[in-house]
């Protein structure tokens, strides 16, 4: 009888801690969206996750999720959410927080679930917490666990929440919430290795807020402040298009650098803008003078970029050379190399590249693109199809790869696919084809 109490006992705290779980995921699951981050030429970037902030018009994730890439879209169950602008960065707290668009807030507001902030003070070891991201592309999978420990970085400059409830990659930027559904932080990093447990971070809530504040000049204008300062708002205008704002702020923060590396990354970014603005002659100079202090794989490809777009593939190819004598296994010249051999109609080289860059990196929309294009030529659309498609599964707003699947589907005779990859190119870029 004693025993039989104890099973039902047990019986009934699992299933109100699954009820529990499902009234979370229901409250929550509607505010975290999927990130996905491009490269200008749609090379993917990477994935991570985000989370709607209602009442703010926000959402939010880590930095890195954005990283170098110049291109942020979110979406949720196959919606486009518009996102306006950058509200703020920071590198060092691994915070990004972006506008959302107004109209589509009013228009979505009733789906949108009301998030309520936790209080970083009242967070306390072997509290129960939920995480909501989207790991390895797994849309809003939801695992659970316990506040593991409180922790600050090494350099104090971040506080942590180590949970136990697992997360992986593509999960950064995701909520991490209580019982009471309450936003207490976000996914951000797993230490692994050796013999070890996995080790899972969130960043606090608190320290999110504090980011949303910190966009103005330092009152203590340290060299260090400042050059952070001018460096994050020239990203920040970089990822907004605004190039000319973000060039002034490159060339102010250069005023403060305190190390050659930081002058090389300045050097770099300050000609990628210009890159941009199509001043050639002012990107090239800036590359060349980040080359002058560094050897940096990025700009050995912003240098090659300038070439293939002069048609001079030759010299092109050189750079892209340059820059995988650094990395071997650095996609983007990968891609760059194929693009050039493919440009050169050496498709055999062209593939070699490609090949190998999606097999580093599968989710390379570019790369798939490419050997979608190579497939085309050599009459081969049952594969053009194939990569075509991954290519759009990793970036779904790749216009041109719409518009070779539209080709493909046209020389295996089903017009109607053919016709509805193609609207949707139009849709995207309403200039494709022409």
């Amino acid at each position: 009888m004693k025993r039989l109490l104890t099973i039902l006992i047990s019986f009934s705290v699992g299933q109100l801690l699954a009820q529990d779980a499902e009234k979370v995921y229901e409250k929550v699951n509607d505010a975290v969206v999927r990130i996905f981050t491009f490269h200008n030429d749609n090379t993917s970037h990477g994935q991570g996750s985000g989370v709607i902030i209602k009442d703010k018009g926000w959402v939010i994730t880590n930095y890195h999720v954005l990283g170098d890439a110049e291109i942020i879209r979110a979406e949720h169950k196959g919606q486009h959410i518009t996102l306006d602008s950058i509200i703020a960065m920071d590198a060092d707290k691994d915070v990004l927080i972006l506008q959302l668009n107004k109209a589509f807030l009013d228009k979505y507001s009733s789906t949108i679930p009301d998030l309520k902030l936790g209080d970083s003070k009242k967070l306390k070891v072997g509290q129960k917490i939920y995480a909501i991201g989207s790991p390895y592309g797994f849309e809003n999978t939801m695992t659970e666990g316990i506040i593991s420990g409180l922790r600050t970085s090494f350099d104090s400059t971040k506080n942590f929440i180590q949970i136990s409830a697992p997360i992986s990659s593509g999960s950064s930027g995701g909520a991490v919430v209580n019982s009471k559904c309450e936003l207490i932080g976000i996914s951000t990093m797993v230490i692994s290795g050796g013999t070890a447990q996995n080790l899972n971070f969130a960043l606090q809530i608190d320290e999110v807020i504090k980011t949303s504040l910190a966009g103005k000049k330092p009152n203590t204008a340290t060299k260090s402040s400042l050059l952070n300062f001018y460096f994050q708002n020239g990203q920040k205008e970089l990822y907004e298009r605004n190039y000319l704002s973000s060039i002034i702020n490159f060339e102010k923060a250069l005023k403060y650098i305190d190390h050659d590396e930081s002058a090389a990354i300045l050097y770099y970014y300050t000609g990628l803008a210009f890159h941009k603005l199509k001043r050639i002659d002012s990107a090239a100079f800036y590359y060349n003078k980040s080359l002058q202090v560094k050897k940096i794989g990025d700009t050995y490809v912003g240098i090659g970029t300038i070439s293939l777009d002069n048609g001079d593939y030759d010299n092109a190819i050189k750079f892209f050379e340059f820059a995988l004598k650094l990395n071997p296994e650095f996609n983007e010249a990968l891609v760059a190399m194929g693009n050039a051999y493919y440009l050169k109609k050496d498709n055999l080289t062209a593939l070699n590249y490609l090949q190998k860059a999606v097999t580093i990196s599968p989710n390379n929309s570019k790369a798939n693109y490419l050997l979608g294009n190579i497939a085309l030529d050599i009459k081969k659309y049952d594969l053009a199809v194939m990569v075509y498609t991954q290519a759009i599964k990793y970036n779904p707003y790749y216009a041109d790869a719409f518009f070779g699947l539209s080709i493909a589907y046209q020389n295996l005779g089903d017009m109607i696919k053919s016709q509805q990859y193609k609207k949707r190119a139009i849709e995207l870029n309403p200039d494709i084809g022409k």
